[in-house]
């Protein structure tokens, strides 16, 4: 049974007066695309969606209606394979705020608050992105979106921190430049990709022992 979240976009007037914000984007990407959703009674591979740009494109996308309402409804990590790690998604704001973590076993709806008060969701300054491997080599394509870091999570770990790292970033989809690119916390686990400044586009990267 999947988790519906639902909640409000909104400002605030001088009077301290709620006014919704109406037809804005909304996105909630999986840290993996290659996982396996419970549909139906059999689990599915996750597929690309409406979404154009590439980065997200295994994600899914809603916009706020008149009120500044938006839902999205979304698997227990119960339901997708594998199930270690457990799946995480990442909710995308319009200004590019991420709230990223593990979707509850419960039906909901949840609010943003409960996410974070109740099930450890937290805000993060990347998105969190999993790379399938073999404790040796892994590589993958690490999507940007107005980002200046990015954090990489090895679904399976390396023997050690000393593996070598090669980054080739694409140029940037917003102003065609080429960004600098080096990475941070190098762990067995992982490691972090970061920017030189503000950059969309997508940084292909390889770690190998």
């Amino acid at each position: 049974m999947p988790c519906t979240i639902s909640d409000k976009l909104q400002y605030y007037t001088a009077s301290n007066t709620a006014a919704g914000l109406s037809g804005l984007t909304m996105l909630a990407v999986p840290s993996s695309n290659t996982i396996f959703e419970l549909i139906g009674g059999s689990y599915r591979l996750f597929s690309k969606g409406i979404i154009t740009t590439d980065a997200y494109s295994y994600g899914r996308t809603t916009l706020t209606d008149g009120t500044g309402t938006f839902t999205f409804v979304l698997p227990y990590s119960t339901e997708t394979h594998p199930l270690s790690p457990p799946l995480i998604w990442n909710l995308i704001f319009p200004d590019g705020r991420i709230l990223s973590g593990v979707v509850p076993a419960v039906a909901g709806p949840l609010l943003l608050d409960d996410l974070v008060t109740t099930y450890s969701w937290a805000w993060t300054a990347a998105a969190t992105y999993l790379s399938p491997g073999n404790g040796v080599f892994a590589k993958g394509s690490a999507p940007f979106s107005a980002q200046e870091s990015l954090v990489i999570n090895f679904t399976t770990p390396f023997t050690s921190s000393t593996y070598e790292i090669t980054l080739t970033p694409s140029i940037d989809t917003v102003t065609s430049a080429i960004p600098v690119t080096g990475y941070s916390n190098k762990t067995m686990n992982g490691f972090t990709i970061n920017t030189s400044g503000t950059y969309s586009g997508a940084i292909d990267w390889v770690a190998q022992a």
